[in-house]
């Protein structure tokens, strides 16, 4: 694997980690063995370390991107994160929305119990949905 570092910017280097008896075996994108590391969170710092002493300059002088070579399960975690995160910032964005109803329906003149049977929650979960609602200088207290 031919690098060079710049002190401008960092150069990225992509590592492949792949599992042995003793740890993990970071190989480069020209499927070289570069260096070894016991554990996958440390695999970037060795890599770092070693072009900085094989390739000059210093540990900080490289970016390293670790993917982990697993099989597969590797992208099923990578898929599942992603989607989790999709799924996330849906809950968030559904409960903002079911704030706002709660906070419609009492405009609209129901009651607090009207509104909960309506939307099939307690009065009180009610209240706590108008309270989270409303604007921190708004509410009352």
């Amino acid at each position: 694997m031919r690098t060079t570092a710049t002190a401008t910017a960092p150069q990225t280097v992509r590592v492949t980690a792949k599992r042995w008896q003793h740890g993990w075996e970071l190989y480069g994108d020209d499927g070289e063995i570069l260096t070894q590391a016991t554990t996958l969170a440390d695999a970037a710092g060795e890599v770092r370390d070693y072009l900085g002493t094989e390739h000059g300059g210093e540990p900080g002088d490289y970016q390293v991107c670790v993917t982990a070579d697993l099989g597969g399960v590797e992208d099923d975690v990578r898929e599942t994160a992603e989607r989790m995160a999709e799924v996330q910032k849906e809950s968030i964005e559904l409960a903002e929305h079911w704030r706002a109803l709660a906070a419609q329906l009492r405009a609209a003149g129901l009651s607090v119990r009207d509104a909960a049977t309506v939307m099939g929650v307690s009065p009180g979960r009610v209240s706590q949905l108008i309270k989270a609602e409303s604007p921190p200088a708004t509410r009352q207290k």
